[in-house]
């Protein structure tokens, strides 16, 4: 067993293809250079203590505890927790261990914060994927050279399957894939993912919206509108795999002025996708941004889910694009910091 570990793994942005992937389309998802870090250590004899900034709280339990462990096993562990003990559990089943060995675990995810005006709000851009990923990869790390302990390195289909268990939802997996690969991704649901390079023209700026929104409720409100609107929905979810599919290739072929056209049409089918399943992805502040954006011929869209979050303005002049943010901060609506993170999941 080692005495000490670290592991990271980065966040991500979806650029095209939110939604139309759950159905099988394929999306472009790129990681971001904010991580997920991870820290494990030796600890007091029988005792597991988790420490967190994401739930601002410190947990509590015997090592004996871990497999059986509920939010009331585990002293001072708020609700949010449980999802972090499954993701622990399921590691030690992969590496064949019946419990965890006395350590102290320190999880950081402030890189998927923004703090403004005295707020704190979280980014929506994949912060618990990228935890499950780095945990597991240091939790295999620190067991490496425990006798009962299996050879095990988590891999992306492996974790897809897990995270989504993990989170009871349903999921594409978009995320730990960014987490486990870095770079620019094309991804399809039950698909090897598959690198593509940025396209050396292209320009991105990262929008907070101000407001933090629920995936997993925007997500289940399109799934249930596509159960009872079959028809509806089938049409809706083949423009969008058209456009995103057109994205993809322009972005790998370098056709620059298709890459923005497709951008912001699947911005605005994320929209008529709101107004049909009755839901809010592109939300007062997304239209007011994807509004300005237009006067500027600056392709828009939410990133991810939409409701609030997080969006992506492209050009191909960082000169254009900054000139609209320098007008969306007088409206109070923040660009946040980001370049690509080419590298994935990483012991450090």
């Amino acid at each position: 067993m080692a005495a000490m570990v670290r592991a990271s793994a980065p966040g991500k942005l979806v650029l095209v293809g939110e939604y139309a992937v759950l159905t099988g389309s394929r999306a472009l998802v790129m990681a971001i250079k904010r991580r997920a870090r991870v820290a494990i250590r030796e600890g007091k004899p029988g005792l597991l203590r988790i420490r967190s900034n994401l739930f601002s709280s410190t947990a509590e339990l015997a090592v004996d505890q871990v497999r059986a462990a509920t939010v009331e096993t585990a002293k001072g562990a708020c609700k949010d927790w449980q999802w972090l003990l499954r993701v622990l559990g399921f590691a030690l089943d992969r590496v064949g261990m019946r419990t965890m060995p006395a350590a102290n675990i320190e999880l950081d995810t402030s890189d998927f914060f923004h703090t403004a005006r005295g707020k704190t709000d979280k980014l929506g851009i994949g912060s618990s994927a990228a935890l499950s990923v780095a945990l597991c990869t240091a939790v295999s790390a620190f067991l490496n050279d425990t006798p009962e302990a299996k050879p095990w390195a988590p891999d992306a289909a492996d974790m897809i399957s897990a995270h989504r268990e993990f989170q009871q939802a349903s999921g594409s997996g978009i995320d730990v894939a960014a987490a486990c690969y870095g770079g620019l991704l094309q991804f399809q649901m039950d698909a090897p993912p598959r690198p593509v390079p940025w396209p050396d023209e292209l320009r991105f700026r990262f929008i907070w919206s101000g407001a933090s929104a629920s995936t997993k409720a925007l997500v289940q409100g399109v799934m249930a509108w596509r159960l009872a609107q079959p028809d509806g929905a089938r049409t809706l979810f083949r423009r969008m795999a058209d456009v995103a599919s057109k994205g993809i290739a322009s972005v790998s072929s370098g056709n620059m002025p298709e890459v923005l056209r497709s951008f912001a049409e699947y911005g605005e089918l994320m929209g008529e996708l709101g107004e049909a399943a009755e839901v809010d992805i592109l939300s007062p502040v997304h239209r007011r941004i994807q509004t300005l954006a237009e006067k500027y011929e600056v392709a828009y869209k939410p990133s991810g889910a939409g409701g609030g979050d997080v969006g992506l303005l492209f050009h191909c002049e960082d000169e254009v694009l900054d000139r609209v943010l320098a007008e969306l901060a007088q409206d109070g609506i923040a660009g946040v910091g980001a370049v690509l993170e080419p590298q994935g999941v990483a012991l450090c």
